[in-house]
């Protein structure tokens, strides 16, 4: 049994981390970046478009959490990534939905 002060961590420390429905943590968001994260292994990093489009009903804290991260670190190169990764993907997202027609908005 390890001391308490040098058990090692499931997983590194997250800025954020989102829970799935039942709870349990799935995302975690450090240093401009996303990782998925859960009991099924080690941390993975996911870009953006995956954290958004592959957790629809996170879609809004995932892009809270990039806004607020890119304002607190505006002069970061990430800031920039973080950005044009937002931007493709809300682009990409549009077009599937103006291709579904008016009756999909």
């Amino acid at each position: 049994m390890y001391p308490l002060e040098v058990r090692p961590e499931p997983h590194p420390p997250y800025d954020v981390v989102l829970p799935d429905a039942l709870g349990h943590p799935v995302l975690g968001f450090r240093d401009g970046y996303w990782f998925h994260i859960g009991r099924d292994g080690p941390a993975r990093p996911l870009c953006a478009r995956t954290a958004i489009i592959g957790h629809p009903e996170s879609a809004g804290p995932i892009v809270q959490v990039m806004c607020w991260w890119m304002r607190e670190h505006h002069d970061h190169p990430q800031a920039i990534d973080l950005g044009t990764e937002l931007g493709l993907t809300v682009g990409e997202m549009s077009r599937r939905l103006h291709a579904r027609g008016p009756a999909a908005w």
